[in-house]
């Protein structure tokens, strides 16, 4: 009886385990396109002129977005992870 009993506690546990696990991964939500443009957008955007996207691509987890703000002589080239959406400045210059 206790060997039986000790089966069924492995069973629903690795049965919980499973479910967790897919619950876990099916939570994961990775960004859109437009919502790393966004990103982009506001974290660069200044007093003077506006920041235009001038490209995006996707590479493995993340968008690598191009921009320029004509008004204030800025450009760069930043990257949003598409999971956390953390930013990373991967260069920058003003005229």
């Amino acid at each position: 009886m206790f060997q039986v009993n000790k089966k069924k506690h492995r069973l629903v546990g690795l049965l919980v385990l499973c479910i967790a696990a897919f619950i876990g991964c099916s939570d994961r939500e990775e960004l859109e396109e437009q919502q790393a443009e966004q990103i982009v957008i506001e974290h660069h955007q200044k007093d003077i002129g506006h920041v235009e996207i001038t490209s995006i691509t996707h590479k493995g987890n993340r968008f690598v977005v191009e921009w320029v703000n004509d008004a204030n002589c800025e450009q760069g080239t930043t990257s949003v992870r598409d999971d956390t959406g953390a930013v990373t400045i991967l260069g920058a210059s003003i005229c």
